[in-house]
Parts: C-alpha cells; structure tokens; sequence
C-alpha cells in the first residue's frame, strides 16, 4: 500500500477561475473551561448532510463559539443526520456549497486548500476505473458565464490517522474539549488506519490533508486529469 499527499496543481493555466462559495451549515467553535482555548477545526466537511426541514436549521447558520456543554447539544441534536462512522469536531461545515463562480475550471478544482471539488466527467471516468471514490456531491454555485460545468464537491471523510511520529513535541491534546495544538512536522501515516473502502481520505488527527491510494494516483495519472499533485508519504 502507497499513500500521497494531495495538493492543487499550482500551474498559471490551471487556476483561471474564482469561486466564492460556503457550506450552508456549521457546527459552532468551542470555549474551554479547561485549556483556555477557544477553537474550531478546519477540513471537516460533509456536503450531502441536509438538516433544512429541521426546525433548529438557522441555529447552525453561525459559527460563533460556546461552551462545550452546549457544543455537546448542538452535536448530538443533529448527529443521526450524519455517516455512522462521521467525527464531528467543533467547526465542522455541512450542506450544499453554495455561492458563485467563474472561469476555466480543471479536473480538480480547488476551493481552499482542504475543500475539493471535481468535475462530473472526472468522477465518471474514476469510477469507471474502479477508483473507490467518496460521495460526490452536487454543487450550488451560480456561475457568471455561459460555461456552467457540472461540479461536485467531494466528501472525503477524517478516516486514517498520522502517526505520533509526524508532530513535533508540543503538548498533548486536551482531555476535556479534545483540542490537538500539535503542529506536524513530518506528515506519516499509520498503515493500520488507511481505510479498505475508499481510495480518497483525511487523517482524522490532522483533516487539512487530503489523501489518495496508489489507485487513485494511478489512474488520474492515466487519464491525464488536471489540478492535482501527489507527493508519497511515509506509512508507520
């Protein structure tokens, strides 16, 4: 088993489009009684959840942050909308993506650095490859040209793990709210969290990354998609 890394192909051609678009929900940010810290993570996303018929939707519409016992609620209120095996930290975003766009988009399109879209014709050809891939997920952007390609936002779920070898020596994550202030220094992934079912994932220690197989590699290789870079990782 080979893992990469998965990261925007910076070249000038490939990035000839804006986009400015949010998910419609998010869990709020946390303040801690116990660490101090007030906190929220960044990666965690999950775009096919849709809790628009429930009462309490606007509730999830700010990001603000509360305590952890009201973060608790919030969590467990909308939990069963969820992926059984979902991890739902402070700041996860969930819902459509919503909002505009314009340009000439590549295979993969980049919203940040940890949210990822595709183009349909590309998810098509992966799984027609038996690539494993994650939910795609349909997009809301209104686009300002007459070029309107079909974008899906891939759900790539906080699966594996990186080795206690990747972070540098920086404190340990809080007991009590669960907040992780290491910082990576060498990003290593543990060879018994890589998940069998999806080629496409995130380390649940560390969701910014964006993870592929040697599968996915591969066959994006072949089909010459665009927008992406790979660089290996080191398994433990």
């Amino acid at each position: 088993m080979r893992v990469f890394d998965c990261n925007q192909d910076e070249s000038e051609e490939l990035l000839d489009f804006e986009i400015d678009a949010q998910h419609k929900w998010t869990l709020p940010g946390v303040r801690c009684d116990v660490c101090g810290a007030t906190w929220s993570t960044t990666g965690v996303e999950y775009p096919r959840v849709d809790i628009s018929n429930e009462p309490f939707a606007k509730e999830y519409e700010s990001g603000w942050p509360v305590t952890l016992a009201e973060l608790e609620q919030r969590r467990a209120r909308i939990r069963a909308h969820f992926p059984a095996r979902a991890v739902l930290p402070p700041g996860t975003e969930f819902g459509p993506l919503t909002g505009r766009a314009s340009g000439r988009f590549p295979d993969f399109v980049w919203l940040s650095p940890w949210t990822l879209l595709i183009k349909s014709d590309a998810y098509t050809q992966l799984r027609a490859r038996h690539v494993l891939m994650p939910d795609g997920i349909a997009t809301d952007l209104r686009f300002t040209e007459d070029q309107r390609p079909r974008l899906l936002e891939l759900e790539v779920q906080p699966l594996a793990l990186l080795a206690p070898a990747s972070f540098l020596p920086n404190g340990e994550p809080c007991a009590s709210c669960g907040r992780d202030g290491r910082r990576v220094d060498k990003p290593i992934v543990s060879r018994d969290s890589i998940p069998t079912d999806t080629d496409i994932f995130r380390p649940r220690n560390f969701p910014t990354y964006i993870l592929g197989t040697e599968r996915f590699k591969a066959a994006v290789t072949e089909l010459n998609l665009s927008g992406l870079l790979f660089s290996e990782l080191d398994l433990a």
